[in-house]
């Protein structure tokens, strides 16, 4: 997922491979998996993927390690020009992996910000030097920006729209998906952590909202996974702050916890913190949502007393208020 999340939205499935440094065939094999999570689906042309929604992809790409992903946008503009990519093309990952003073990653900004001027004078302007943030320090200024008069008459919704597809990669995730590989390597010293794998699906239940706080429970909840076994879960969650989303639905922060193994002697206790986005727009009481969360184990009980572990949990809602859930992360215990 995280060279996928680094390659674009939509993905090429050779290019995340190799920015996850993946064989080809391992690739697909990860692409597999993401497709039967829901994850992703086909964007219409071969070898072309895309995320099931941004808000997917925010939370993948902001959940890697910053250092990874110097290097990943580093072997990704490395690539695309092995493949004969223009300067436009490999300009976001160039600008995201350039050292100061790089006089070849400025060439190429430079280059990419004139071929920008027309169609999107925004992105133009990012990738202009000094502007850009591979210039020397101390040469940065606004003063370089050259945008004609005639570019500036161009709709303003052209520029927009460019600067907030290079922006996502940029969307801060939440604080937990922070604090999750920090936790985990703590107890990495003392266990050793295995692949944590689930699926299932609830029912979700509107409760009220007061103060603008809406309650939501997961019900009839029904998993399998790895090394968890199969069980039933419960949850609760509450989404807060509805904004409008930019494909004109809405969008809340949602914070809650899920138990796997509800009723068992077994229990794990997951504590989410994350995003859900309408799919599309309309009446948001017969919209689908789609949800992606950083977790945490909280604690748990029997067999993961001592259990600690993190990852992504994502979620999607369909109209009748059915959900598939996918857990993806680490264990010890």
């Amino acid at each position: 997922m995280d060279g996928a999340a680094v390659a674009g939205d939509p993905f090429e499935v050779g290019l995340a491979a190799e920015v996850a440094e993946l064989s080809e065939v391992a690739g697909l094999a990860a692409l597999d998996e993401l497709l039967a999570c829901a994850l992703a689906r086909p964007a219409g042309a071969p070898r072309l993927f895309a995320f099931r929604h941004p808000v997917v992809r925010h939370a993948v790409y902001e959940a890697a390690p910053s250092g990874w992903r110097l290097d990943a946008h580093a072997r990704a503009a490395g690539a695309l020009e092995r493949s004969g990519a223009g300067p436009v093309e490999r300009a976001h990952h160039v600008e995201q992996a350039a050292r100061p003073g790089d006089a070849e990653a400025i060439e190429l900004l430079a280059t990419a910000a004139s071929d920008l001027q027309s169609p999107a004078p925004a992105v133009a302007a990012r990738f202009t030097p000094p502007r850009c943030g591979c210039c020397p320090i101390g040469t940065r200024t606004a003063s370089s920006m050259s945008i004609s008069p005639q570019s500036r008459r161009l709709p303003a919704m052209l520029g927009l729209i460019a600067f907030g597809l290079v922006a996502l990669a940029l969307i801060l995730a939440t604080s937990a998906a922070a604090a999750a590989p920090q936790e985990s390597a703590q107890s990495a010293n003392h266990r050793s952590t295995e692949r944590l794998v689930v699926r299932g699906e609830d029912t979700i239940k509107d409760g009220p909202c007061p103060d603008g706080v809406c309650q939501l429970e997961l019900a009839d909840g029904v998993f399998r996974g790895t090394p968890v076994g199969t069980g039933a879960y419960n949850g609760r969650a509450q989404g807060r702050r509805v904004v409008p989303e930019r494909r004109g639905g809405v969008c809340a922060p949602i914070d809650g916890r899920i138990v796997l193994g509800a009723g068992s002697a077994d229990r794990l206790v997951l504590a989410l913190s994350g995003d859900s986005c309408q799919d599309g727009a309309g009446d948001v009481t017969a919209a689908s949502f789609t949800g992606i969360a950083s977790f945490l184990v909280k604690h748990g009980t029997g067999a993961y007393a001592k259990a600690k572990g993190y990852g992504l949990a994502s979620f999607f809602e369909d109209a009748s208020d059915r959900e598939p859930m996918t857990l993806i992360g680490r264990i010890s215990r």
